[in-house]
């Protein structure tokens, strides 16, 4: 279902693959079913180029994938969190898509993460950022141009950064304590390789828009003066942060 509704040209049998999906992603589940439904959503999502040839999971069947893994997750909240272990497979298998050489299936994963932690389903926020920050600062290899988006690094480099900035979207109107020291890390990456300074940028645009509001009566005042310094470079108008 999840490979038909992704690409095949039938519309008719599209849609009724995507309802299927949609109720099925919404289904409760029990400690007999979390364990065959993680191995599914595994199967597609971690198949490698070969594989996709012979079982159909392309990159577009991967994204399906990660969109019923969501809402799966945010229909049985209360129940994962009685199973720690099938939370950690679905953060390992998280963190293997955002290194994926599709950029929409990075993009896509990055989403499930940041609205994942915003739920709590992982308990370990401070760590997941961390891991994510290792991740964001992975060496280029010598010669790496601007422009270039077809090697490895450069993919987890990518997905680490969007995953962050889909972390600090998942918070539009307020500022947990660890988002200032987020923000300013993700204002390192708006030099260099052309894909994830876009991303921030973008991020750092939403970011303004959504706390415009209540920044100086509130927002403005859980950042530090050499924080605010920092982010008064970046493109957005200086009396923003002033």
């Amino acid at each position: 279902a999840v490979g038909i509704n992704a690409e095949y040209g039938d519309e008719d049998l599209k849609s009724l693959c995507s309802r299927a999906l949609f109720y099925m992603s919404k289904d409760h589940l029990n400690e007999v079913s979390i364990e065959p439904a993680l191995e599914a959503i595994t199967k597609v999502v971690s198949s490698t180029s070969e594989e996709e040839k012979t079982v159909g999971c392309t990159w577009q069947a991967k994204c399906t994938a990660l969109v019923y893994l969501q809402v799966m997750c945010f229909a049985n909240l209360f129940i994962l969190r009685q199973y720690p272990e099938a939370v950690e497979k679905i953060k390992v298998l998280l963190f293997k898509c955002i290194e994926s050489p599709q950029v929409e299936v990075r993009q896509e994963a990055g989403q499930t993460i940041g609205g994942l932690l915003r739920t709590r389903l992982f308990p370990d926020m401070a760590g997941i950022i961390g891991e994510l920050k290792v991740l964001a600062k992975t060496p280029l290899p010598k010669g790496t141009k601007k422009g270039q988006t077809d090697i490895r690094e450069i993919w987890i480099r990518h997905g680490a950064v969007k995953t962050l900035c889909d972390l600090v979207r998942a918070y539009p109107y307020t500022v947990p304590e660890w988002l200032p020291d987020v923000t300013v890390f993700l204002a390192n990456f708006t030099r260099g390789n052309h894909m994830i300074a876009n991303e921030v940028k973008k991020c750092m645009s939403d970011f303004k828009r959504t706390h415009l509001d209540s920044w100086h009566e509130e927002h403005k005042l859980k950042f530090t003066e050499e924080q605010l310094g920092l982010l008064q470079g970046l493109l957005v108008a200086p009396n923003y942060y002033a």
